[in-house]
């Protein structure tokens, strides 16, 4: 072969090779390329959906108390279920102590949605009762299982409640004694801490001092999102439970609430609770005291320090209050005046329940600033702070505000 031919034959091999190169190799390679690109690609905006949940994982934990503290406040004066055995001892006790002798008739358990009817309170105050937790849970996808509940009532006919129903039950009771006694027992079924609907009532005379009852009442029952009624299905009888106050996080119970404390000590015309961040319930709530179905509070979950604002405000003579955390606000416009009250005593009484610290790194707080635009000095007793590390801060704008630590 000549010089120029095995020059040729080089160059037609070369271009062979990279042709077989090009097309079997480069070809091959520049596709993974483009692929692993497109997985690099879909990685890492999965990793920045990641990056952005994670940011909002504190404001949905935040969120997911403040909701379950709403539903537990709204769902506290119902039962977590329908026990007979439980049912007939209450009923027995505030017939012995009203001095009555009767007889107990029970309906089946039935579950469904909660049948809303008019009566004069309803109409004045434009809702009902019960509508503010049949809503809470009908926003509730699923069914919420609790496995004390799910024993008892199975023993009623496993009735459960799905989201949006309620178990429901009617009782009919035939009672007789004096009439003021008859009257006495109505009255404590009306203040019973559960709630027992009377639907119907008819009475009768028997003799010249004893009176018949026939009575028809109605008791509600929703499944808890907490363990806060765990020991209605491990009851003992005339054993005190139950927490001195819903915005106490210590373990002592009572069968006293905040509104008993009200009673027997100084009365407050608003409530507030500090607590940690670990707490099950929201860092920071506040409302207007006796509230029993929380409508006024307002809430807040906060690792630190908590921005709080009350004002009070006086016009024509009467008293207005608003206030507002981070979260929410009472009223919804805080632009506006505010809502009437009436002071419970000649001064304005803000009563808070604060919590030591666990740690160096508990860091939750609350700082409260208080507009007081009004003729009256207002009292903030703050109660169970940390001592060396307080939780609350205070500052007052306008009128007095007198700030007490206990």
């Amino acid at each position: 072969m000549s010089k120029r031919e095995k020059s040729m034959l080089t160059f037609l091999l070369i271009l062979l090779f990279l042709l077989g190169y090009y097309k079997y190799v480069y070809v091959k390679q520049r596709n993974k390329v483009v692929l692993l690109k497109g997985e690099k690609k879909n990685y890492e905006l999965k990793m920045e959906e990641v990056n952005n949940f994670k940011i909002t994982i504190p404001k949905k934990e935040g969120d997911i108390k403040i909701i379950n503290s709403k539903i537990k406040d709204k769902s506290e004066s119902l039962y977590p279920a329908i026990v007979q055995e439980n049912i007939i001892m209450e009923l027995d006790d505030l017939m012995k102590k009203s001095s009555v002798t009767g007889s107990i008739t029970f309906s089946e358990i039935e579950v469904k949605p909660f049948e809303e009817k008019s009566s004069k309170e309803d109409k004045k105050n434009g809702t009902n009762f019960l509508k503010p937790v049949t809503d809470e849970y009908a926003a509730i996808e699923g069914e919420k299982k609790d496995e004390h509940r799910n024993k008892k009532v199975d023993n009623n006919g496993d009735k459960t409640s799905k989201a949006g129903n309620i178990d429901q039950m009617k009782l009919s009771l035939s009672v007789k004694g004096s009439y003021l006694n008859i009257i006495n027992f109505i009255k404590s079924i009306e203040s019973h801490p559960k709630k027992i609907a009377i639907s119907k009532l008819n009475m009768s005379q028997s003799t010249v001092n004893e009176v018949n009852a026939a009575i028809t009442l109605e008791i509600y029952a929703v499944p808890k999102i907490g363990e806060e009624d765990i020991e209605y299905f491990n009851w003992i009888y005339n054993n005190n439970y139950g927490k001195t106050n819903p915005f106490d996080g210590s373990a002592q119970t009572s069968s006293k609430t905040i509104e008993d404390l009200n009673k027997e000590k100084d009365a407050y015309d608003f409530v507030m609770s500090v607590k940690p961040i670990n707490s099950d319930l929201p860092t920071i709530m506040l409302g207007k005291s006796k509230d029993e179905n929380r409508n006024t509070y307002v809430y807040a979950d906060n690792s630190s320090q908590e921005n709080i604002q009350l004002i009070l405000s006086e016009k024509d003579g009467k008293y207005y209050y608003k206030y507002k955390t981070s979260r929410n606000s009472y009223p919804l416009n805080f632009n506006g005046e505010g809502i009437e009250f009436s002071p419970v005593t000649s001064n304005i009484v803000l009563k808070i329940l604060s919590s030591k610290r666990l740690s160096e790194e508990d860091k939750a707080s609350a700082k409260l600033n208080i507009k007081n635009n009004t003729s009256k000095s207002v009292i903030v007793n703050i109660e169970s702070d940390d001592e060396t590390s307080s939780r609350i801060t205070i500052s007052g704008e306008g009128g007095n505000v007198d700030i007490r630590r206990n």
